[in-house]
């Protein structure tokens, strides 16, 4: 199993003074692999840094603003897990943008800085191949994307298009999970709620599950496409399951949640 992690530092804090200077923006952190042959499994996990706290202002002076989050991106393309596993076979890809920094205080009359926009994520898993070729308990392909909070939400975007998850020996679960979501709130930031759909200082959700194939002698399959809680869009649009497992009891799931989701075009094929 291959595990990577990357989680960029805090930008530097602002000055503080009777002209106090902005928290630094958070870097980014970016994750590409395409077109490459692996064995095992595949954990991803890459977080943009956090910004800097606004530095705060004395005298009367305002506060600083903080900074900016760094953006999160993972892109798995074109790649291919094919060979024998040590247990099951699971690529789990999941970009956390950084938080705001906190805006710098202020004693009166001053007023305080703002804190800093949250940063955004983005997971495109598109074309991968996961064909184990031994009896694995789950094979799974996630893409999770956390926007990063702040004075303004970052946007969160999970894209599982045009995969295939086909164990050559047959599988008890097989899950394709795209989601879409934001971190906790920070200082006296409003938490996300349904009853901000359509406010964009919320940010945008989207998870979209489009064109994927799941085949074989699998017992328990799942798709997934999960949205939340606000301005959430989730599409699961042009899939095909097909298992030939005669097992009592097969199950099939598929999910779509979000203010705004569509299930389309979906082929269903049981014991054939």
């Amino acid at each position: 199993m291959a595990i990577i992690t990357l989680i960029n530092p805090k930008g530097t804090n602002g000055t503080s003074g009777p002209s106090p200077t902005a928290g630094a923006n958070g870097t980014d952190a970016i994750f590409t692999q395409n077109g490459k042959i692996s064995a095992d499994s595949l954990t991803v996990t890459y977080t943009g840094g956090d910004g800097g706290d606004g530095g705060a202002g004395t005298g009367g002076a305002n506060g600083a603003n903080g900074g900016k989050g760094g953006n999160a991106s993972i892109t798995l393309s074109g790649n291919i897990f094919n060979g024998t596993p040590t247990s099951d076979l699971i690529v789990a890809l999941t970009a956390t943008g950084g938080n705001g920094g906190a805006g710098g205080g202020a004693a009166l009359p001053g007023t305080p800085g703002q804190d800093g926009i949250g940063g955004n994520a983005t997971v495109v898993a598109n074309g991968n191949v996961l064909q184990p070729n031994k009896v694995v308990t789950t094979i799974e392909l996630d893409a999770i994307a956390i926007a990063g909070t702040g004075s303004k939400k970052g946007n969160a975007s999970a894209t599982v298009n045009g995969n295939i998850l086909q164990p050559s020996k047959g599988a008890t679960n097989a899950i394709l999970k795209a989601q879409a979501y934001v971190r906790p709130p920070l200082y006296s930031q409003l938490p996300d709620a349904p009853s901000h759909d359509g406010d964009a200082n919320f940010g945008t959700k989207t998870a979209t599950v489009n064109g994927n194939i799941i085949q074989g002698n699998i017992t328990n399959i799942m798709m997934q496409a999960d949205a939340y809680y606000s301005n959430g869009t989730a599409t699961l649009n042009g899939n095909i399951i097909q298992s030939s497992s005669t097992t009592t009891g097969n199950t099939v799931e598929m999910e779509a949640s979000g203010n705004h989701i569509a299930i389309t075009g979906n082929k269903v094929t049981l014991n054939k």
